[in-house]
């Protein structure tokens, strides 16, 4: 054995790493039994899902230090949260305003093939209650025992906002340009209807595009001043769009996503997008708030609107 000699060749630095498995991001977080279950936020509580899509089922991963991240739920901005800071088995997960505690923070523990325990700070980790991988079942926190109810896979659901100029568009239907976005009857109204109909160059199917900051547009009636609302601020697959005085929320900030083409999906922060009611392209065809499916119903273009100087 070769005694320390105590020279440069055996002198080493020792380097914090820290442990990022995860960009910053929106994310599924998905059962890896069954990927077609998901972790869902249903009224503050945390469930399994079947999954639609919707932004109750999208969480907001950001890095904060030491391995951990905070986990935010696209719908409400709330945390994902151990009720009551509980360390105990059987602990139930909720969503709760962001406060920074133990309860709070969670780190993301490499299993393999793309699959990961969740542990809180505290020590337990994610797990579905009883073991029973299924529709409905509660999440809950336990201690960690290698079971497949503790299992889960994530996956990106970020999607990348094109830049829009600002100014007044017609929103066109891709798949037949001569039918427009409009609000029916040209209505003055909260809750005046989105439909789409024959391009007839009213000011109903001129909108005002402007930025709303971190990718999201206002989109709002030339004709109204209202701005386009996914109704009730629903994030369920169906939910009618209509207008309604601008309020700032999720219900009524869109991304512009490329679909092609120089067409667009118009995505609210909800996480549906613009969708024509069964894809059918007629003059008073309903326009709804869907799952992004990438139909033809799903797909906009956008026509500038240019007045002449006076």
């Amino acid at each position: 054995m070769q005694l320390a000699s105590q020279s440069n060749a055996q002198k080493w630095k020792i380097t914090k790493a820290e442990y990022k498995p995860f960009d910053n991001g929106e994310y599924t977080i998905r059962s890896a039994a069954n990927t077609g279950l998901t972790v869902t936020e249903n009224n503050g509580n945390i469930q399994l899902g079947s999954y639609v899509g919707n932004s109750k089922q999208k969480f907001k991963l950001t890095y904060v230090s030491d391995g951990y991240y905070k986990i935010i739920e696209s719908a409400t901005g709330r945390a994902l949260d151990i009720s009551g800071g509980n360390r105990a088995n059987g602990a139930n997960l909720q969503t709760y305003a962001w406060n920074g505690t133990d309860a709070q923070l969670w780190k993301f523990v490499n299993v393999g093939n793309g699959i990961y325990y969740i542990r809180s700070k505290l020590g337990t980790v994610i797990d579905i209650t009883s073991g029973i991988i299924q529709n409905g079942s509660n999440i809950q926190m336990y201690t960690l025992n290698y079971s497949s109810a503790q299992k889960w896979r994530l996956t990106s659901t970020t999607v990348k906002s094109e830049k829009i100029a600002e100014g007044i568009y017609t929103i066109q239907v891709a798949a037949n340009t001569n039918y427009t976005l409009d609000i029916a009857g040209a209505s003055m109204v909260n809750g005046g209807n989105a439909q789409i109909y024959s391009k007839n160059n009213t000011l109903a199917q001129n909108f005002i595009i402007s930025s709303a900051g971190d990718g999201y547009y206002r989109i709002v009636s030339e004709k109204s001043g209202k701005a386009l609302d996914v109704a009730w601020g629903n994030s369920v697959a169906g939910v009618n769009v209509w207008q309604y005085t601008w309020n700032g929320t999720a219900s009524q900030l869109w991304k512009f996503v490329d679909a092609g083409n120089g067409s667009y999906y118009i995505q609210s922060k909800l996480g549906t997008v613009l969708d024509i009611q069964a894809g059918v392209l007629r003059a008073g065809s309903n326009v709804q708030a869907y799952t992004m499916n990438k139909s033809i119903a799903q797909k906009w273009k956008l026509n500038e609107v240019k007045y002449a100087n006076i």
